[in-house]
């Protein structure tokens, strides 16, 4: 893939602890977006449609497929990241949190700023609060200005509560026996991803990572931050949302077609995962 156009910066803002920059950029003859930074790194897909996203950020596993508003990717300090990406026109929101800046900045309230690496996360209230900041960015007066500030410490302050990394698992760590290769974590990414819609087993996917159930069940929590099952329930979600927003198929027929064996199996897990049915999501889009 290469770069057709760079991308066209709409908003960049530097403070204490916290950048924020909106971007607009035309994907449709492929990009490859590579990273790595001192800072953690959150991208959010604000617009546009994404007919294919490859990711792979080092420590996060990987995943394949479109990309819809709200769906949040996280690169902790210092990991490598890589994103090939092909579509339309698209606007994306980079935040990027100094942890030392941002401990001083919150006066106290953390005393530890780490992030957890994951792929693909649906937060809609990180995408409102995004899309608020940015309004207040873009006004002049000084109750704008106040107003931003404080919707910087509350989207800071969000993203710390809800993605810190679980305390008995080391941030960064050398790699061990019992973590995923990354040739492993690519081809069980390419599986689940090509079979989302079939049954999924564990000996299935111990087979393709080339290794024991229980050698799997260990690396593939330390390298996607969550089970095998937990894992697919996402990816079958993200396809559902991606096909609820861009398509008018029954929602039904979208269950099955992404691995649920009912409509009331998917609403379900959807209404767990993200608190409204399906129909109420695709009303909301």
């Amino acid at each position: 893939m290469s770069a057709a156009a760079q991308p066209v910066t709409l908003l960049e803002e530097s403070g204490p602890g916290l950048s924020f920059g909106r971007y607009r950029e035309n994907i449709r003859e492929g990009v490859e977006w590579p990273m790595q930074d001192d800072r953690h790194t959150l991208i959010l897909h604000l617009d546009g449609r994404m007919e294919r996203l490859e990711s792979e950020p080092e420590g996060s596993g990987s995943i394949r497929g479109g990309a819809i508003a709200g769906e949040v990717w996280s690169v902790p300090a210092q990991r490598r990241y890589i994103t090939a990406a092909r579509g339309g026109v698209v606007t994306y929101a980079v935040i990027k949190i100094d942890p030392a800046a941002a401990i001083k900045w919150l006066g106290g309230r953390v005393t530890d700023v780490q992030l957890s690496g994951f792929l693909g996360r649906y937060d809609p209230y990180l995408l409102q609060a995004a899309i608020q900041l940015s309004d207040m960015l873009r006004s002049s007066g000084d109750l704008a200005r106040l107003g931003a500030h404080h919707g910087a410490q509350a989207l800071t302050a969000h993203i710390l509560a809800q993605y810190q990394p679980d305390r008995q698992r080391p941030a960064f760590r050398q790699r061990r026996r019992s973590e995923l290769p990354f040739p492993a974590v690519k081809r069980l990414a390419e599986y689940i991803a090509d079979n989302l819609d079939e049954t999924i087993t564990l000996s299935a996917l111990a087979d393709v990572a080339g290794m024991s159930e229980h050698q799997l069940l260990e690396g593939f929590m330390l390298e996607f931050g969550t089970t095998p099952m937990q894992h697919i329930i996402d990816q079958r979600l993200r396809r559902v949302r991606e096909q609820l927003l861009h398509t008018g198929k029954p929602i039904a027929e979208i269950a099955v077609a992404c691995g649920f064996s009912s409509h009331s199996h998917l609403t379900k897990h959807f209404s767990a995962r993200l608190g409204m049915s399906p129909s109420e999501f695709r009303r909301n889009g």
